[in-house]
């Protein structure tokens, strides 16, 4: 039977609403725009995916056009440097828009995408071939990811309904199937110290499976009021926790048990956060940036509070931001800051120090 986990919303709601002394939360944070560049995308871009080696020498960028780009960080790191910023592209692959991209951290040379065209693909960017194809889902995929311990399983979630699991390396279908969402699948996150995938859905809920009861729902969360479009792993200083976001809602959760930890502020009197588009905890864990098409919105991690956010340098007025990727490792021309990237329905790159 599944266990489903209700909370109620009002003043005796089990979120915090403030675990930090607010005299020690940085009240503003500044982006600083360092770069912008016309993609050479035909089409919007949908997802941004960093080489995640602490030697970050490639970006991935994926689009309606139905490609996948691939940038050398080199500029980044030197603005002097030669190096041609754009490298190549991969096409062919795909015959609708890119949704989302997986780079294999174990093997940063070999990637992953997903397509609105029901398929996802594996390629080796030294050969820029397609070396396997994944089959089986029957409408959209939205999302893949992969496992963090389990070498070679990923995750796709589709509009279909489903999450499947899948062996990198083999040609079959799908180890397994998890059903139970009632619309989409939009996001999928999967833990190393639990066998356990999360999801959430367009249904307003977030299941819990458990891969060693052959991918049983052991949880089901009904606290969104709407379709629950974003989700991303929690702060490294919190340990296992993941963030839910639906428009005007946002919530973190203990990934283990499925309780509650933060409500983050938003003020529905003056303002509507607009679609969520994705999700990234940045500034070593310290702050949550929402990508929403009404712009940015950053908080502070621990207490949920919203902080205010300059945008230095930049003048786009229009700022839908669609996607975004932080490497806490990657600095721009060798200064002591990070590195934020983003892209909006104008179709351009921008690069931003935090």
């Amino acid at each position: 039977m599944d266990e489903y986990l209700e909370f109620e919303s009002s003043s005796e709601s089990s979120f915090n609403s403030n675990n930090n002394d607010e005299n020690d939360i940085k009240k503003t944070v500044d982006f600083d725009l360092k770069m912008m560049m016309n993609s050479g995308h035909k089409g919007l871009i949908r997802s941004i995916k960093l080489d995640p080696s602490k030697n970050c020498k490639y970006y991935l960028t994926g689009s309606d056009d139905t490609t996948i780009r691939i940038w050398s960080t080199n500029k980044l790191r030197d603005i002097n440097s030669e190096s041609k910023h754009y490298q190549a592209s991969l096409k062919g692959g795909h015959k609708m828009p890119v949704t989302d991209l997986l780079i294999n951290p174990l093997q940063p040379n070999e990637i992953f995408s997903c397509s609105e065209d029901k398929l996802a693909l594996k390629w080796d960017l030294n050969k820029r071939k397609i070396t396997n194809k994944f089959f089986g889902h029957s409408s959209s995929i939205r999302t893949i990811t992969d496992h963090p311990s389990i070498r070679d399983l990923i995750f796709t979630g589709s509009k279909d309904k489903t999450c499947k699991m899948w062996d990198s390396r083999a040609r079959s279908r799908e180890l397994l199937s998890l059903t139970g969402h009632k619309d989409t699948v939009n996001k999928v996150l999967s833990f190393s110290t639990e066998p356990q995938v999360v999801t959430c859905s367009n249904d307003k809920t977030i299941r819990f499976y458990d891969l060693r009861q052959t991918g049983k729902c052991t949880k089901i969360i009904s606290y969104h009021s709407n379709p629950i479009r974003a989700m991303c792993k929690g702060s490294i200083l919190e340990g296992d926790a993941f963030i839910t976001a639906s428009v005007n809602q946002i919530f973190s959760w203990d990934a283990i048990e499925g309780i509650p930890l933060t409500e983050f502020e938003i003020n529905t009197t003056i303002e509507d956060t607009g679609i969520i588009n994705s999700l990234d905890i940045i500034n070593e864990g310290n702050h949550l940036l929402m990508n929403t098409n009404n712009g940015f919105r950053l908080f502070d991690y621990f207490s949920g509070k919203r902080l205010d956010l300059n945008l230095n340098n930049d003048n786009d007025v229009d700022l839908n931001v669609v996607t975004s990727a932080y490497n806490q490792n990657l600095k721009f021309n060798n200064e002591d800051d990070k590195t934020i990237m983003i892209s909006s329905l104008n179709k351009n790159l921008k690069i931003y120090t935090v």
